[in-house]
């Protein structure tokens, strides 16, 4: 008996030894030290997931500890640096898995997101060889120079075809509407960087609901609504990561005459360019009206122009006071939000260029509130920018834009045109 109460007692005092060694759950404990280095200006945000249901967001360098043994997943979340007069630009890093027994360590270095602080543009031509999608520096934007040098080149390759619009998605990735080829193209934040113009996509997707992608525009959730051939579709963020060489739509908008820009406004409703000669007006749909396929009754519906003058429409973007602003043949209209209710709203502004223009294409904002669009006549493409005193000439006026660029890259028609990042709370959300 003396034998098996000394052999208990052994055998209690290394249970004992080993609970002291463990922490909730009966895990050995431990420490994680994990060392964040961002560039000036930008201040890391890392997710921390582990075992027990750990989770805990980093802003700085530290000690986790004590820790259950296990795997723990370091996800940086990307961030943006504000503070450009033209662009912000987004950093991120790598993502990491770590496994804590004892004592372990990680280092997670922040650096600029490829393909940020950049304005992107897309050529809209087929395919001759040459590169069809531009990254313009925002040090170049600001400079006195007017003839534009691109800082990245890509869409050499045969998948990129016409590229009739751009947009980015919330985490950076480049997705343009290949017109010709009736697809959409999607390349990946870390292909933006690539000095490759050649470099084949990410991912090309077709769908049988597409009919020559005209329109691109995200929503607050994440999908991709896409016009053309006398509708729009929309295809779900789900639907959009699950892809691999083929989509269908989960829902399909018709009643368009020939659908064109796309826009969603602060509240979410949908606006819709409608740009053929028969009937040319911009109309707006409700989350309610957009729910769903069909094909709804608008609950917008701008004229804008004159009875000789339809405006037109071909893009359309929403500046940082939530006013519209549709771009047209010749002109540049601006419906007042407080007007965007009313079915018979006029423009308060019409903007016409002081040179000979044939038409006017995608727009989009900065971070200084300059309006910058696509423009091409014939036998000079431009990208034009118009400073915020220069948007307020009154009705019917021609002005001169602040800005006008043009340059050897700008070899064909430029449409689609994105600030990458847009600024705090453009597109609208």
């Amino acid at each position: 008996m003396t034998r098996l109460n000394s052999t208990m007692g052994m055998l209690l005092l290394g249970l004992a030894g080993l609970l002291s060694a463990c922490g909730a759950g009966g895990s050995p404990e431990g420490s994680l030290q994990i060392t964040l280095s961002a560039p000036g200006g930008v201040t890391p945000r890392v997710l921390v997931l582990g075992p027990n249901n750990f989770r805990q967001t980093l802003s700085a360098s530290t000690t986790l500890s004590p820790l259950a043994a296990g795997n723990y997943y370091l996800l940086p979340q990307s961030v943006r640096r504000t503070g450009g007069t033209t662009t912000d630009t987004a950093f991120s890093a790598d993502p990491q898995t770590v496994a804590v027994n004892g004592s372990a360590s990680a280092n997670v270095s922040y650096a600029q997101a490829p393909g940020s602080g950049k304005l992107w543009t897309g050529l809209s031509f087929i395919n001759e060889g040459t590169p069809l999608l531009l990254g313009f520096d925002a040090g170049d934007l600001a400079s006195s120079s007017t003839a534009l040098s691109a800082s990245a080149r890509l869409g050499q390759d045969a998948s990129v075809d016409s590229p009739q619009d751009i947009a980015f998605d919330a985490g950076g990735n480049l997705w343009v509407a290949s017109f010709r080829q009736n697809r959409l193209v999607q390349y990946s934040v870390s292909q933006l960087g690539s000095r490759d113009p050649a470099l084949r996509p990410l991912r090309v997707l077709s769908s049988p609901d597409l009919d020559g992608p005209w329109g691109l525009a995200f929503d607050g959730e994440g999908g991709l609504w896409v016009s053309g051939g006398g509708k729009v579709v929309y295809f779900s963020a789900h639907t959009l990561a699950a892809a691999t060489n083929s989509l269908r739509a989960d829902r399909t908008l018709r009643g368009f005459s020939s659908p064109a820009g796309l826009a969603f406004d602060s509240t979410g409703n949908l606006w819709v360019a409608d740009s053929a000669t028969s009937r040319s007006q911009v109309l707006g749909f409700a989350p309610s009206k957009i729910a769903g396929s069909g094909s709804p009754t608008p609950d917008f519906s701008l004229t804008g122009g004159s009875a000789t003058s339809p405006i037109a429409p071909q893009g359309l973007a929403f500046d940082a006071s939530g006013n519209l602003w549709v771009s047209t043949i010749g002109w540049l209209f601006r419906y007042p939000k407080a007007r965007l209710g009313n079915t018979a709203a006029q423009p308060d502004i019409q903007l016409q260029t002081d040179t000979p223009s044939f038409l006017f294409g995608a727009m989009a904002f900065d971070n200084g509130g300059n309006l910058w669009v696509t423009d091409f006549n014939g036998s000079q493409n431009l990208i034009l920018m118009y400073a915020p005193a220069a948007q307020r000439p009154g009705l019917g006026q021609q002005v001169r834009p602040t800005r006008s660029f043009s340059g050897p890259d700008l070899s064909r028609a430029p449409y689609g045109l994105a600030f990458n990042l847009a600024p705090s709370g453009l597109p609208l959300r």
